[in-house]
Formats: structure tokens, C-alpha cells, sequence
């Protein structure tokens, strides 16, 4: 989608969006936003251990649905945090977490974060 990537291909360095998976409107009086950040593109042989970030926050007092935005598609994506399960279903290290629902609809608890990163 137009403004969500550059020209170069890759992810922006961040990018923020609402629940829906939206463009954000910081006027709106929401619990709840979503924040993807872009890992830095690494050229030639000394390529980095850097991957893309995707943070779900719902600071609302009643569970919440999110769709994931468009710039997410395409990426293999697996969880990192989810601070709304009990343990040990809420830290995955070494980027071997589930991956998210096919149709791209997380719920979250109320007051929680999901975090996400790229397996690549």
C-alpha cells in the first residue's frame, strides 16, 4: 500500500496503525495502537542478525480484536511476548514462537502487548 514501504523495498523504520490495521489518527481517544518497525537493510557479506518487529498494545479494559495491516503480509512472522497468556506460553525465545491466525485476527486481553518478530 502507497506510504506503507519505501522505494527501495523495504520496511519504513517505524510505522504505526490502529487496532483495525489502519492508518493511525492520534486525535482519536484509543487504548490501542499497533507499531511495526522495519529492521535495517544489511548489504554485502556482513549481514546482520536484525529483524522486522511488530507490536500489538491494547491498553483497554475489555479484550480486543486487531488485524494485522497490510505491510505485515508477506512475512513470516512468529511470537515473541504475549504478556495476556500465563507461562510458558508467553516469552518464545529463539524465534520459535506460533506464528499468527492465517486471516490475521489477534485477540488481546485487556492491558496487554503482543509481540511479534520476523523468522527471517
Amino acid at each position: 500500500m502507497k506510504g506503507y514501504s519505501r522505494a527501495d523495498g523495504q520496511l519504513p523504520d517505524v510505522s504505526w496503525f490502529n487496532a483495525d490495521g489502519g492508518p493511525i489518527d492520534w486525535n482519536r481517544d484509543d487504548h490501542s495502537l499497533q507499531c511495526l518497525m522495519g529492521a535495517a537493510a544489511c548489504a554485502g557479506s556482513a549481514r546482520l542478525a536484525s529483524r522486522h518487529v511488530l507490536l500489538l498494545i491494547h491498553g483497554g479494559w475489555t479484550p480486543r480484536t486487531f488485524l494485522l495491516p497490510p505491510p505485515t503480509r508477506g512475512i513470516e512472522w512468529r511470537l515473541f511476548i504475549d504478556t495476556g497468556a500465563e507461562s510458558p506460553r508467553d516469552i518464545y525465545p529463539a524465534v520459535d514462537g506460533p506464528a499468527p491466525p492465517i486471516h490475521g485476527q489477534i485477540n488481546l486481553v485487556d492491558r496487554s502487548l503482543v509481540c511479534y518478530v520476523s523468522a527471517e
